[in-house]
């Protein structure tokens, strides 16, 4: 992990990342391109499960990572959720964020940001989703980026807010705590 991790997020700060980017992707001074076959290195999830499609940038300075993702209008999920109007589910987007966000310590720990040679990643469970917020809806065909902060919150787990976007506008926040491999 960097050597000094940010503060969780107060209560004002999740106010204003109701309303705006907690970050600009642009602002990364690391942009990559991982896909699926990185992600699957990292995460434990496979099949329509992986959630998170392509890690985009980093700063392991600031403990920061963007991910991307296109909600494909074939998914089975926008058939029943809800017919006629169809919106991505709100637990399906919080974990998304978390995939993304478990990526992240694999880096920070690594201290590189070089894939292939990452070593093996511990293994990871989420312990809690510590605050949600659902500010406006994803649907068929949107492009979704996913903004992670890691956090340091005085204890041995991992702790991260991360904030789904379609363009500009705000989708979801979570804040969320994982344990990962041996830290508890």
């Amino acid at each position: 992990m960097p050597p000094s991790l940010p503060e969780p997020p107060s209560a004002s700060e999740w106010r204003v990342a109701a309303k705006k980017p907690l970050f600009a992707v642009a602002d990364l001074p690391i942009q990559v391109r991982f896909g699926p076959d990185v992600l699957m290195r990292l995460l434990p999830h496979r099949g329509t499960f992986l959630l998170a499609h392509t890690i985009t940038g980093m700063d392991l300075t600031t403990a920061r990572l963007s991910g991307a993702r296109v909600l494909d209008p074939e998914d089975p999920v926008f058939a029943d959720h809800f017919p006629g109007a169809p919106v991505y589910p709100g637990v399906l987007l919080i974990e998304m964020a978390g995939q993304f966000g478990l990526c992240l310590p694999s880096f920070l720990d690594a201290g590189l940001v070089d894939a292939e040679n990452l070593p093996e990643p511990s293994p990871v469970r989420l312990l809690r989703v510590r605050d949600a917020l659902f500010v406006s809806e994803a649907r068929p065909g949107d492009r979704l980026t996913t903004l992670v902060q890691a956090y340091d919150d005085g204890g041995f787990t991992f702790c991260a807010a991360a904030q789904v976007l379609c363009g500009d506008r705000v989708v979801c926040l979570v804040q969320f705590e994982a344990m990962i491999g041996d830290r508890l």
